[in-house]
């Protein structure tokens, strides 16, 4: 079963909505940041973050469900992408 990237936006929509809806439920947070699975929850959680690198190529991806956003940063270079959100 195919999940698109705007089923992360609006899981309601997906048949699999109680697995999107669990992925990106928060387990565990501090004052500053929570962590879901595989995100990283930021600005009193409403953005979903998760990025990495690979074989020199790095890639960061941002959800904003609240409004209905996304940013998708692909980069060939190891260097990090956090100056692009800017």
């Amino acid at each position: 079963m195919e999940v698109k990237l705007s089923n992360l936006l609006t899981p309601q929509e997906h048949v699999l909505c109680e697995a999107i809806e669990l992925a990106l439920s928060k387990q565990f947070n501090t004052d500053s940041f929570g962590v879901a699975f595989g995100w990283h929850l930021y600005d009193n959680f409403q953005t979903f973050s998760h990025d990495g690198t690979t074989y020199g190529h790095y890639a960061k991806i941002r959800l904003i469900p609240n409004e209905k956003k996304f940013l998708i940063c692909l980069s060939s270079t190891y260097n990090e992408l956090n100056d692009i959100e800017l």
